[in-house]
């Protein structure tokens, strides 16, 4: 998530000191994601280094990369593997002679029994160039683009087919100074970009096999009214589906634009949620368009929700990207 979730939390406190108002609270609670492809987790996962050899983009001086950064990426996998919040065995080994290729069911009874999970490393391309330009004709700067791919095969326990994605990942480095040579030697170092590249990418392609967690901070709207006190009781007993139903009624069914904005606000946190950011994104504008209808542009709440807006159209862009460019699976 592009989400500055270290300040918003700060934010939406100062909105509720300045409103004093009982109808709107700051909550915060912890979404955990399963991962698209499941592993069995009652046996070990057994790591393949299959990397014959890392692909750099022909004519490419920009960052000079060695093979042992996908022996580096390969050891990132593993540690997150080992540290995720379910522990589990991990064996690691590098193949005999690295072929790059799909690993085979012959392989995988080769390094270990096939009722194990099998995540192969097969590999890594890194294509950097640089995009450069002039402010005021007198000041350069330099962006240093690093796309990284790198391509996984999983085999799993009682799945007879052998699952094929790739990853795509770009970091993206700035430079300045008064001459364009100048601007490329303000970038990080090598050893610097490198430290970065290397978790980034393995943190995108371990989402895919292992569950994860994320932290939201935001306004939630209650009232006096009965339902929306019940509506409250489930959202703080975590039953969230429970609670949308009562405001999805609500907002159907109450005459009042005050109702209807506080419950589409809600609705877009639940849509939120469940990850579903073009819902979420239609309920935040809904209820922004509600609000403004009453109140002044300047309104704490109109506030919140044109940044919420905001928030919901990175998300759901990063997520539409996620899906169209960065992971291709094949079965």
């Amino acid at each position: 998530m592009n989400m500055k979730k270290g300040t918003i939390y700060l934010f939406l406190t100062i909105i509720l000191t300045m409103m004093s108002c009982t109808s709107m609270k700051v909550v915060e609670y912890n979404i955990k994601n399963a991962p698209n492809i499941a592993l069995s987790d009652t046996t070990p996962i057994v790591l393949l280094y299959n990397v014959s050899k890392i692909s750099v983009q022909e004519n490419q001086t920009v960052l000079h990369i060695q093979d042992s950064v996908a022996q580096y990426i390969y050891a990132a996998i593993s540690d997150r593997l080992n540290t995720s919040e379910s522990p589990c065995i991990v064996k690691e080994y590098i193949v005999d002679s690295p072929s790059s290729q799909l690993i085979t069911k012959n392989m995988i009874e080769e390094y270990s029994p096939s009722e194990n999970n099998i995540i192969a490393l097969n590999k890594v391309s890194i294509n950097p160039y640089y995009r450069s330009g002039t402010i005021d004709e007198d000041w350069h700067f330099v962006d240093l683009f690093v796309p990284t791919e790198i391509q996984l095969s999983i085999a799993r326990p009682n799945y007879d087919t052998i699952v094929l994605y790739s990853c795509v990942d770009t970091l993206v480095f700035n430079g300045a100074g008064y001459t364009r040579e100048e601007a490329i030697n303000s970038l990080p170092s090598q050893y610097e970009c490198i430290n970065k590249l290397v978790p980034n990418i393995a943190k995108v392609a371990s989402a895919q096999f292992m569950p994860s967690s994320e932290n939201f901070v935001r306004l939630y709207f209650v009232s006096g009214n009965r339902m929306m006190r019940k509506a409250d009781k489930f959202w703080r007993e975590g039953k969230y589906d429970e609670a949308s139903f009562i405001w999805e009624y609500l907002y159907e069914n109450k005459r009042s634009k005050k109702f209807q904005a506080r419950t589409s606000a809600n609705l877009a946190m639940y849509e939120e949620i469940k990850h579903n950011f073009d819902k979420s994104l239609m309920w935040a504008r809904i209820s922004f368009a509600l609000h403004s209808r009453k109140k002044s542009v300047y309104d704490p709440e109109i506030a919140y929700l044109s940044d919420y807006i905001q928030q919901l159209r990175l998300d759901l862009r990063e997520q539409q990207e996620r899906t169209r460019n960065n992971i291709y699976r094949f079965e």
